[in-house]
């Protein structure tokens, strides 16, 4: 092989790890995007980033929850799985019936306090949203959306409540 074949070779060469490392990086980056994007624009449940994580519906032991054995008592409480790791309040609204709401104002994301009696509202520190405790629905401003709510369901024979 005399010197300028070798050249043309190492050219080629150059040129073939050239072309090869941008397509192995362009295969890497492909695969990064793709997985992240491959649950977008199908407009079903996989479209909530929660959706691959399993359902949870957090059970509360009425007897181990003091304030909600009598009507109008009211618990904020952390439930693993639900309300994206923030607090909930629970409220019970009569001998079976519980209401449960995000802690958090729809105004600019503060915790709000427990209503402070039966039928009273919950009140944000910071502002002075007022939010119902029977619907979560805004009873005085600044916040104009109300609290999300929760299902709940309540079982007398164990006298427990579960919040989905």
């Amino acid at each position: 092989m005399n010197n300028s074949e070798s050249v043309i070779l190492s050219q080629d060469r150059r040129e073939f790890l050239k072309t090869a490392l941008a397509a192995g990086t362009v295969i890497c980056i492909g695969g990064l995007f793709g997985s992240s994007f491959a649950g977008c624009g199908s407009g079903n449940s996989t479209d909530n980033p929660t959706s691959s994580l399993p359902e949870v519906s957090p059970v509360i032991d009425l007897a181990s929850e003091p304030a909600l054995q009598t009507i109008g008592g009211s618990v904020k409480k952390h439930l693993t799985g639900l309300n994206n790791g923030n607090d909930i309040i629970i409220v019970r609204e009569s001998s079976t019936a519980f209401a449960a709401f995000t802690a958090i104002c729809t105004h600019q994301g503060a915790e709000i306090n427990l209503p402070g009696s039966a039928g009273a509202n919950m009140v944000c520190p910071r502002h002075g949203s007022q939010f119902r405790s029977t619907d979560g629905s805004v009873a005085q401003g600044p916040a104009s959306l109300p609290l999300a709510k929760f299902s709940t369901a309540y079982d007398a024979q164990k006298n427990t409540v579960t919040i989905s």
